[in-house]
């Protein structure tokens, strides 16, 4: 909803701003933002939204900084506590910059010279490692007088069999971790339902 009030433009945004409802949301926006004029200040009223994800709190903040560079002023208001710290980190992040940057040449000649660096870097390491794998396989047909197969069988047990236990343990424990920091990262967000489901997978 659009209203003009002492010399400046209200949006009401109400209803649910998340990825499901991605794109009714953005067939709202240039409605936003054709209703806007020069120099009339804007205000987004965010009282009436009752869900805000990540997607939805990125095209409030894109759209608030459409709107500074269109008329030269705009804020929000009447923010929710839960949506603030999302729209904080969003706005933190500056995710609109980003995506203005990424498609600047002498950046993408940087990332494609890097990778074919890289690449390159694989292609002497691997038949380096290959080359190391069969003159150890050589030595030992050579010298299999000497390979002891019970001691070989016997560290194979101790390895594999007996650290079975232990493992186990600290696989259990770093999972307690994860989901424990993954909780106090996720609750930021009010999504610290979804812990588990990140620590599960």
């Amino acid at each position: 909803m659009v209203e003009r009030e002492e010399g400046e433009l209200r949006v009401k945004l109400s209803g649910y701003w998340a990825a499901d409802q991605a794109p009714a949301i953005e067939c709202c926006v240039p409605e936003v933002l054709g209703g806007t004029k020069a120099a009339m200040p804007v205000v987004l009223d965010l009282a009436s939204i009752e869900r805000l994800d990540t997607i939805g709190a990125w095209i409030i903040d894109r759209t608030l900084h459409d709107l500074r560079s269109r008329v030269g002023k705009a804020e929000l208001v009447n923010v929710r506590p839960r949506h603030d710290t999302l729209l904080r980190e969003v706005e933190a992040h500056g995710f609109h910059v980003a995506h203005r940057e990424s498609h600047d040449t002498p950046e993408v000649l940087v990332d494609i010279g890097k990778g074919v660096s890289e690449t390159g870097n694989e292609l002497v390491v691997g038949p380096s490692f290959l080359g190391e794998v069969m003159i150890a396989t050589a030595r030992l047909m050579r010298w299999r007088r000497h390979f002891r197969a019970p001691a070989f069988v016997h560290q194979m047990e101790l390895i594999i069999l007996r650290g079975v236990p232990i493992i186990v343990l600290i696989s259990f424990v770093v999972g307690g971790i994860i989901a424990q920091q993954g909780i106090f990262q996720l609750r930021r967000f009010d999504a610290a339902d979804f812990a588990w489901t990140s620590s599960a997978s």
